[in-house]
């Protein structure tokens, strides 16, 4: 699944930049006059002056909006400057190197799908420099709402009929993301002749990629569609997760298919998991209990602030704090298990490699 050429690539171009920055640093620390003093001078468990928000896609995506639209609760909960960077590429590798590189001060923070993360380590890729199950978590915000989805213009109108058809392609994003990773699921458990085009960088050029008729299908989150206004453009068939979709209660999950065996519910199982931790927020190895504390409940409180929430669904992204948050000390436990997955799943990455 994973392009080891493009990803060595980028990141070699990624830690040259680095290196230029931390020289910059080094200058600018030495004139600072405290400038990484913890905030208000507190002593060691104290948050620094700055939090940075690291979201590894560009602005405008839903990992984005929801990054932004939190940020001055959380300024307001941590008495501090919280700032959003974000640093697209390499699925999401580059934002986690410099995470796993970052001081264990509370000051470095990313919000990144842990899935996909999973996966990669489990791949042992070479560009993997982190350790899933020694960062810091704060906790998880929502799960991946994956739903497997045709035009609404498309003659399909079932995953029967998706499945039967001739020349069936997937407009599909990096290789190795979760939504590629779901959509080569869906196809080895189905036993689906079906291709792929990836590359596509947001929901936005796959809906163009399939009302060219250069892709029939994509899987992708329910609050993506919603969220730029073009839920109406595509069609549900499937959903990959434990229950239905409130918003699509008739649409089956794929646990729910009649073909699959217990095996392939198991591995099925295993890749709804992973999907659920999705907007997961996580700090460096090493978060002292007093600052990691600090953080979990400055997020819970912002990301559950009811006019952020409001304000959200206004702009077509829904959350539901309520049913999908998971604490970070839960996070980390599910971290360890999604790492130790049953046999069937492992074949399936690794036939993706």
């Amino acid at each position: 699944m994973i392009n080891y050429a493009m990803l060595k690539e980028e990141l070699m171009i990624h830690r040259s930049r680095t290196a230029v920055r931390a020289g910059a640093l080094v200058v600018a620390t030495v004139l600072a006059l405290g400038g990484c003093a913890s905030r208000g001078g507190e002593g060691e468990d104290a948050l620094p002056d700055r939090v940075t928000l690291l979201v590894p896609v560009p602005p405008g995506s839903s990992f984005d909006t929801f990054a932004r639209a939190i940020t001055p609760r959380l300024e307001e909960e941590l008495g501090t400057t919280v700032a959003v960077e974000n640093q697209p590429g390499a699925s999401g590798m580059i934002a986690m190197s410099d995470l796993a590189r970052s001081d264990p001060d509370g000051s470095t923070l990313i919000l990144w799908q842990m899935g996909s993360m999973a996966i990669a380590q489990m791949q042992e890729v070479e560009q993997v420099t982190f350790d899933l199950t020694e960062l810091s978590y704060v906790g998880n915000f929502a799960d991946a709402d994956h739903m497997f989805f045709v035009s609404s213009d498309s003659d399909i109108e079932s995953l029967e009929e998706a499945v039967d058809s001739d020349d069936f392609t997937f407009a599909s994003g990096e290789i190795g993301s979760l939504g590629n990773t779901s959509q080569d699921l869906l196809v080895q458990v189905l036993d689906w002749d079906a291709n792929f085009v990836t590359g596509y960088a947001d929901q936005g050029e796959r809906l163009a990629a399939m009302a060219q008729g250069d892709a029939q299908g994509v899987i992708g989150p329910v609050r993506t569609f919603n969220e730029i206004g073009r839920l109406d453009e595509v069609r549900p068939l499937l959903r990959l997760a434990r229950e239905p979709h409130p918003d699509f209660p008739d649409i089956p999950t794929a646990l729910d298919l009649d073909d699959v065996d217990d095996a392939e519910r198991e591995v099925l199982e295993t890749h709804i998991d992973m999907g659920s931790l999705f907007f997961t927020v996580a700090g460096p190895a090493g978060i002292e209990d007093p600052v990691l504390e600090q953080l979990r409940e400055a997020f819970w409180n912002a990301a559950s602030d009811e006019e952020m929430l409001a304000e959200m669904e206004e702009r077509g992204f829904t959350l539901d704090p309520e049913t999908e948050f998971v604490p970070g000390d839960e996070v980390a436990d599910r971290i360890d298990a999604l790492l130790d997955p049953p046999a069937g799943y492992l074949e399936l990455i690794d036939a993706d490699e």
